[in-house]
């Protein structure tokens, strides 16, 4: 299970006063990733109905560098107060096959069968068991975020992210903590945001609602 603090800002001003913050109090910025999200289903969208989220992800910290390539399953996700819980199992794939994938959707249905680590192909083998046999697979949606991480305290990390969504024309912001004990840091770091002026607010969609919402209004 994935515990998430979410805190959307309502500008790229507040992400910008929130690094700022963070450098000033002596905290470490890490290098900013460039992720793709690309997301799979059936035509149907046989996986959504039973909200299932599969993601394969690609990031890279500069322009140099070969991306790492990671599938994401994510199941019966929940965001109130926010505060995410979502069961999640992620896997990394070799950049060859992922490229193919990421090229042709349809090879989600063999992918089982062309990777060489079995945790990979027994989670791939359970997501397609989840859709009537012979669906054809897609591209379910895409966006881009810059990932800045951020030290913090007691050993935290907040990730701070801009994403760009096709057919939305605003980018979303958004501070984000994994952390066990959600209810004890959560009050710290909007502390942290308030004491220093940071407008904020709790975010009441995850990710994959705006990329859903942003294609659905396109469509209009």
């Amino acid at each position: 299970m994935e515990v998430e603090i979410k805190l959307r800002l309502p500008a790229r001003a507040a992400l910008d006063a929130l690094r700022d913050s963070l450098v000033q109090a002596g905290h470490t910025l890490h290098a900013p990733r460039q992720q793709t999200n690309r997301f799979f289903d059936t035509v149907d969208r046989d996986l959504e109905r039973q909200r299932i989220v599969v993601r394969l992800r690609s990031a890279t910290t500069n322009d140099s560098d070969a991306p790492t390539w990671i599938l994401c399953v994510k199941g019966n996700a929940v965001l109130r107060d926010g505060v995410s819980r979502v069961e999640e199992n992620e896997v990394a794939l070799d950049a060859a096959l992922a490229e193919s994938l990421a090229a042709d959707p349809t090879l989600f249905l063999s992918l089982a069968g062309r990777v060489t680590d079995t945790t990979a192909a027994a989670l791939i083998r359970r997501v397609v068991s989840m859709v009537p046999t012979g669906s054809k697979w897609m591209l379910a949606g895409t966006f881009t975020t810059t990932r800045t991480p951020a030290s913090w305290i007691e050993g935290l990390t907040l990730e701070l992210d801009e994403c760009s969504f096709p057919g939305r024309a605003n980018a979303l912001y958004e501070v984000e903590c994994e952390t066990a004990d959600p209810d004890r840091i959560k009050p710290l770091l909007e502390a942290w945001l308030a004491d220093r002026g940071i407008s904020f607010a709790e975010s009441t969609e995850n990710k994959y609602v705006v990329m859903r919402k942003a294609q659905r209004a396109a469509s209009l």
